[in-house]
């Protein structure tokens, strides 16, 4: 039973590479799958357990992957994403570019809850503020 998560983890990263054979397997985090072709298809999947994270800048990719990956599980669309591992998630259009923002607060006030320190003095933190991926960013991956 304690290899049960590693096979899952296996068994879905050798369908995901055979559904599509450009899905890659980030080098920071081993649960990010992505894809990248200039200016035509951005795909980034995150499994955590058994929860499949999709997002990508293709209707027809995302409609033909889930397709699939009903095929071989049962799994049900949930929609737009609003929180991920106690994380708020807000989407706002720029025109052509879709924001996404993860933002950790309330988390993080719920942890400070549970501790009894939601009144101690924060400080600052080692990551930039504000920080984007951007295009050519992903090159690089």
């Amino acid at each position: 039973l304690k290899q049960a998560p590693r096979v899952w983890y296996y068994t879905s990263k050798t369908w995901l590479q055979e559904y599509d054979d450009r899905m890659a397997v980030s080098n920071f985090d081993p649960c990010l799958f992505l894809t990248f072709l200039a200016k035509v298809l951005i795909v980034f999947i995150y499994i955590h357990v058994v929860d499949y994270l999709c997002s990508t800048s293709s209707a027809a990719w995302k409609t033909s992957f889930f397709a699939a990956f009903n095929a071989k599980w049962s799994c049900v669309d949930g929609g737009l994403m609003m929180e991920m591992l106690g994380m708020k998630m807000t989407f706002t259009d720029t025109g052509m570019i879709r924001d996404c923002r993860m933002s950790q607060a309330r988390l993080i006030l719920r942890m400070l809850g549970r501790q009894g320190m939601v009144e101690c003095t924060p400080c600052v933190t080692a990551m930039k503020p504000k920080l984007m991926l951007l295009l050519t960013d992903m090159q690089q991956l």
